[in-house]
């Protein structure tokens, strides 16, 4: 299991806020992701916007709540 760490938290953040693909997704409250290791051995993350009610995302395994800034495991 690879943890969730202060870099990766503020990265997913800036990008969920303020990515302009976020305009395609306008009505989405959430952003769920994974985590893993690139080919340099760095911990990044892939995701998607989201709804909370009904994940269409269902292999992520990480959410963030884009409202309350806060993460949860899915």
């Amino acid at each position: 299991m690879i943890r969730l760490t202060k870099r990766i938290k503020q990265e997913i953040e800036t990008f969920s806020q303020g990515s302009i693909y976020r305009l395609n997704a306008s009505s989405a409250d959430c952003y769920v992701f994974s985590l893993y290791h690139n080919d340099k051995g760095k911990i990044t993350f892939q995701g998607g916007w989201d709804w909370s009610k009904n994940l269409v995302d269902k292999t992520s395994d990480r959410i963030y709540f884009l409202n309350t800034r806060e993460f949860k495991k899915i």
